[in-house]
């Protein structure tokens, strides 16, 4: 079993990925988890509610414009499936059509 995972996925034509040496993947995927870890540090940090700065109900995650999670913060782990749905609603009632490179969605 020597295939590398780019061998074994099939993209559509004209969507083939660039080959990334491992280290340059975990410099991106470190920085990403540091930027959800920076979000949860935040949110706890300036939150007025005890439940979020005591009790950590919430969940931070990162998603690609594909709405694919690429990264996420340490919390309750009932979020874990929720911020997927989330995202999706939240995608789907703005409208992909209205996002621009930079929007964020909360």
């Amino acid at each position: 079993m020597s295939e590398t995972v780019s061998e074994t996925v099939s993209e559509p034509p004209g969507t083939a990925l660039p080959r990334v040496d491992g280290a340059t993947v975990e410099v991106v995927r470190s920085h990403l988890a540091s930027a959800a870890e920076e979000m949860r540090a935040t949110l706890v940090r300036t939150a007025f509610n005890p439940v979020i700065y005591e009790v950590f109900d919430f969940g931070i995650s990162v998603y690609d414009s594909g709405l694919r999670l690429v990264a996420e913060s340490t919390g309750l782990s009932r979020f874990l499936g929720a911020n997927d749905y989330s995202i999706r609603k939240g995608v789907e009632y703005v409208g992909r059509e209205n996002l621009r490179p930079g929007d964020v969605v909360l």
